[in-house]
């Protein structure tokens, strides 16, 4: 049986979730088709060459990096009852994004292209006072102060 396909069936008796049984296979597919060498063979030192290569030359996220080292990890706990040390290829940190700003004449011609005036007043009411979608759903009459507007 292909070791990918034994993977997928191992992933789903254990029960991942359909999304992760597909990412965890793809990261597998993608590492069989670095190297000529079969799956069974392959040292330590390819996984680290790869890593390198994903975080290199693709670019690949630190959630996308984790994803690759665990999927490879367990793939080969699993089908070759083989434990790797490659916890060192973790990153340590966790990435941290600016938030994207919008400025006062984008905010107004988002405002301008709704046309309903409840979900302008919601839109309105997540940008101004910076709440949640949730947040703005649970809203009451009495949430709103009305003599400060």
């Amino acid at each position: 049986m292909d070791p990918i396909a034994y993977y997928r069936d191992i992933l789903k008796v254990k029960r991942y979730s359909t999304s992760t049984i597909k990412s965890y296979a793809s990261a597998v597919t993608k590492f069989k088709l670095f190297s000529s060498i079969p799956l069974e063979d392959r040292s330590e030192h390819t996984i680290q060459d790869y890593i390198f290569h994903c975080v290199k030359i693709e670019l690949c996220s630190l959630s996308t990096q984790k994803q690759i080292i665990g999927a490879l990890r367990l793939f080969y706990r699993e089908v070759y009852k083989r434990e790797l040390e490659i916890g060192y290829l973790y990153p340590d940190r966790k990435q941290k994004f600016l938030p994207t700003v919008l400025s006062p004449e984008e905010v107004q011609r988002i405002l301008a292209c709704i046309l309903n005036i409840k979900h302008r007043c919601i839109v309105m009411a997540l940008y101004g006072a910076g709440l949640r979608v949730g947040e703005v759903c649970q809203l009451t009459v009495s949430d709103i102060d009305s003599k400060r507007m």
